[in-house]
């Protein structure tokens, strides 16, 4: 249940606001940059801007850290899974594209079915991505925590 809810809300946090999410995910993709922007944070008493993703970058990457400390080979299970599930993403998008190219070619004069495919097609491209964010936040506690 932890585990879902971390998930959740690291994807909510990369669905908000483009800026937070580039700084977000770029912390959690350098531990480092992330532990510097955090000394910073809690040095400086800067709460806002940047402080906030700092903030909440830092708590997902210790429960990550924590998680995986906790049972690395169950982390490692996670990790084969979430590339299951961007494996499995990616084939949906595949198959979407597809089918929009078709529709395309015989539905040309039909542009309401166009915007529903092309919106589903975004959708799925979207969702792939973030599966693909996810993993590599994962690896990038991996790659931390085997450096300790």
């Amino acid at each position: 249940m932890l585990k879902f809810l971390l998930l959740s809300n690291i994807l909510l946090l990369l669905c908000s606001c483009q800026r937070d999410v580039s700084d977000y995910l770029n912390l959690m993709l350098q531990p480092q940059a992330l532990s510097r922007a955090y000394i910073k944070c809690v040095s400086d008493y800067a709460g806002a801007g940047n402080c906030q993703s700092v903030m909440r970058a830092q708590a997902d990457f210790v429960a990550l850290v924590d998680e995986r400390t906790a049972n690395a080979e169950q982390f490692g299970q996670k990790i084969i899974q979430a590339q299951i599930r961007s494996a499995q993403l990616y084939r949906q998008y595949q198959q979407l594209c597809q089918r929009y190219k078709e529709s395309k070619v015989k539905l040309l004069p039909e542009q309401t079915s166009l915007s529903v495919a092309s919106l589903a097609l975004t959708k799925a491209l979207t969702t792939y991505n973030l599966s693909k964010e996810q993993i590599s936040i994962l690896l990038a506690v991996v790659a931390e925590t085997s450096a300790i």
